[in-house]
């Protein structure tokens, strides 16, 4: 069965997951001293801003087949993700939940070839989405009308939180405390011109600026330093062990399949003359999903059902 995130039938979204390039940044770029959590000061919870994100999930639904250390399943996502937002804001702080795009399958998906069997497991993708209460995602090109087509209930009830990227969309405000957060979808494709369009119309709604990048570690240095994001949320493959800095830009990811999820958190320090503030990490994990992650009930159920009716268990990959 193709991968029905694709309208275009070749089983494939729009561009090219580049995994190495990470690995090559992660290598070639010195971590950014602010990025330090022991050597920031930590701010008050109503201070933080707590951003935790997801990219390239590729329609994982079970945990890898990983003898050592099965990780991922989106059952424990979607827990992870619920409960990791509640704690923020029980603390008086506040949570950002986002989704950097790549959350259907690259390629084929082993399930039977037959459209009922791709609208449940579409639908059980963005009933994942709206479970965790994601507050927007990044959609490559052709992904929403197809989701409207396919899954047109569920598709309606993240409506607001799909952000395409290419070209890209109106930005997502969300409130920070006194501050207000700008959110846009940026393709690493566009143009010079269109990068600093899209960073500008953001910079004009909010006080604090975040890219959901579809771009790996290399070219997300580019949207960064022409979109003038804050904060830039890599795809494709890309994962830094820590937040890296591109001129004032904090670049940060957590690879694919959902075996991580990332988590950075963010102060604005007081900026010079009236100036608007400067944000400084406090603290940058990746949290992996092993068993011992508190799995969503529901969604469990669910995909266990979809994985007896819908074909062979073969949502794991054979991994050392």
């Amino acid at each position: 069965m193709q991968a029905p995130c694709c309208p275009n039938g070749n089983g494939r979204c729009r561009g090219r997951q580049r995994p190495h390039a990470a690995a090559l940044l992660a290598t070639a770029l010195v971590v950014a001293s602010a990025a330090s959590g022991t050597e920031a000061r930590a701010g008050s919870p109503a201070d933080t801003l707590s951003v935790i994100f997801t990219a390239e999930t590729h329609g994982n639904l079970e945990p890898c087949a990983c003898p050592k250390n099965p990780q991922g399943g989106l059952a424990r996502r979607v827990g992870f993700l619920r409960s990791a937002a509640e704690a923020v804001r029980a603390r008086g702080g506040t949570a950002l939940v986002l989704d950097a795009g790549g959350f259907f399958p690259d390629g084929e998906v082993p399930l039977r070839d037959d459209p009922s069997v791709a609208r449940r497991f579409t639908a059980l993708l963005l009933d994942g989405l709206a479970r965790w209460e994601v507050q927007a995602v990044a959609l490559d090109h052709g992904q929403r009308d197809f989701l409207e087509r396919t899954t047109p209930r569920e598709a309606r009830r993240l409506r607001e939180v799909f952000m395409e990227a290419d070209p890209p969309g109106k930005p997502r405000v969300i409130s920070w405390g006194a501050h207000r957060v700008a959110v846009v979808a940026l393709e690493e494709t566009l143009t010079d011109d269109a990068l600093r369009v899209a960073g500008s119309a953001a910079r004009a709604l909010g006080d604090f600026v975040i890219a959901l990048a579809r771009a790996d570690g290399l070219s997300g240095r580019r949207v960064a330093r022409i979109s003038g994001a804050d904060l830039v949320v890599l795809s494709r493959g890309a994962r830094p062990e820590a937040p890296l800095l591109e001129g004032a830009s904090i670049l940060v990811g957590c690879g694919i399949e959902g075996r991580e999820v990332g988590e950075v958190r963010i102060v604005l320090d007081a900026g010079a003359n009236g100036t608007r503030g400067v944000p400084r990490v406090t603290d940058f994990q990746l949290h992996p999903m092993v068993a011992t992650i508190l799995a969503d009930p529901a969604i469990a159920r669910s995909v266990d059902a979809l994985v007896r009716d819908g074909g062979p268990r073969a949502f794991v990959r054979n991994m050392e």
